[in-house]
């Protein structure tokens, strides 16, 4: 199943030595979490005016999804960027750049956890061992892959569904496990060609990556 995400945010532009590394678990799925704003201000739970939000992905990835109102966010890797389409996730690798107005970020990816928390600084004698372990994961990272970055037509998983449709589609499944049972031979050659519409959805919904 899959689990929350402990990421550090690093901040290239503050002047506060004790606020550089901001550390959070991030979400699975669309629920509130951690969020940026359209100045680049960090946000926990609440945004009013988000610009883009982290979250893990149903295949345990790190995503980074841009509402349709929100301020422009470049992706850079190894030298190279992308402007983060809106409404589309874009999949984050360790070391990732995030570039938001004046703000700009280096993303640590340091592996998942058993439940959220809220964010908490790095305090100042912690740094120099993340900086060595964040070191060593980005080179094996870089060197396993190549630098394209990920943009998904789909967002892996729809925003939150309330339970009332989450009932429906239960009971709707339930209804086709019955007419299954009670189907003649015709009945069956029908359902072969329903299941062959379904493949050919699924394949619609790939992913792409986008060479920077």
């Amino acid at each position: 199943m899959t689990k929350p995400m402990a990421i550090c945010l690093e901040d290239l532009e503050t002047e506060n030595e004790d606020e550089k590394y901001l550390c959070c678990a991030v979400n699975v799925g669309r629920s509130p979490g951690l969020s940026v704003d359209n100045m680049g201000t960090t946000h926990w739970l609440i945004n009013n005016d988000p610009a883009f939000q982290l979250f893990v992905t149903m295949d345990d990835c790190l995503g980074l999804y841009r509402m349709a109102d929100g301020a422009s966010v470049n992706v850079k890797r190894a030298g190279r960027s992308i402007e983060a389409p809106v409404e589309k996730p874009v999949i984050l690798r360790h070391g990732d750049q995030l570039v938001i107005g004046n703000r700009h970020y280096i993303v640590h990816i340091h592996g998942f956890v058993e439940k959220v928390y809220e964010p908490y600084y790095f305090k100042e004698y912690l740094k120099s061992a993340a900086k060595v372990a964040a070191a060593f994961v980005l080179g094996a990272t870089l060197s396993a892959s190549g630098c394209a970055v990920e943009v998904r037509d789909n967002p892996p998983d729809p925003p939150l569904i309330d339970d009332t449709s989450t009932d429906t589609d239960t009971a709707t499944d339930s209804d086709t496990a019955t007419d299954s049972d009670t189907a003649t031979d015709t009945d069956t050659a029908t359902d072969t060609d329903t299941a062959t519409d379904t493949d050919t959805t699924d394949t619609d919904d790939s992913s792409v990556s986008t060479d920077l």
